[in-house]
């Protein structure tokens, strides 16, 4: 209503103007900015726990992936000095595929680091679904690594008893026998001297105190 040229508020409205200037709702208010900025508080520490927690994770990953690539590398050089592998063989590309591995989890725990100083979620999101991969991907390798360990000596068992009788060998095939007999000091495949069928190579020919006795050997 307007009286005497002031505005004034209408009856049923000063009770409710009265509430609002009363001190229980001022310490109501009160309550709630304290509440607010205790959650506040709360919440950045949590966050900060959880951003150093991350970092310490993608830290740790990173450092395994360099250590593990350097092994793999000193690894690599040794076995391609000592001509025990060459880039067509399977273990070549094994080797390769560890590289790949590595260089994909350091790549990846780069985008993490990005993102928690950065304050940006779709780098997060990058490195979380890329660990995933990786963490999978390994995990596939290993099992499949462990099953092909498991039945390769019986491949190479069944291959090699496929060549008997030695002497219908390939000329490679017998170059490669004469010398793993020399080195191991051994002889034949399955029943020793007999596999050559009376044709036996010099490398059958073991001495009495050779290091590793001869196995089925024709002894000097």
């Amino acid at each position: 209503m307007i009286g005497n040229g002031l505005l004034t508020l209408p009856t049923h409205q000063a009770p409710f103007k009265l509430l609002l200037q009363s001190p229980y709702t001022a310490l109501v208010s009160e309550n709630t900015r304290c509440c607010r900025k205790h959650k506040q508080e709360k919440m950045g520490t949590v966050n900060i726990w959880l951003k150093r927690s991350y970092v310490g994770l993608t830290c740790f990953i990173m450092i395994t992936c360099i250590v593990m690539c350097g092994f793999t590398l000193f690894h690599h050089g040794v076995m391609y000095k000592e001509e025990e592998i060459d880039n067509s063989s399977g273990a070549s590309k094994g080797v390769h595929m560890f590289y790949v591995f590595y260089a994909a989890s350091f790549l990846f725990s780069i985008f993490g680091l990005f993102g928690i100083f950065k304050k940006k979620t779709w780098p997060l999101i990058v490195f979380t679904v890329g660990i995933i991969i990786c963490s999978l991907a390994s995990l596939l390798v290993a099992t499949v690594l462990m099953i092909g360990q498991s039945m390769f000596p019986h491949f190479i068992k069944d291959e090699y008893l496929g060549m008997l009788p030695l002497t219908n060998a390939t000329e490679t095939v017998t170059e490669t026998l004469d010398h793993l007999q020399s080195e191991f000091e051994c002889c034949g495949i399955d029943q020793g001297y007999k596999d050559w069928m009376g044709v036996i190579p010099h490398s059958c020919l073991c001495a009495e105190d050779a290091t590793n006795p001869c196995v089925s050997s024709v002894e000097v």
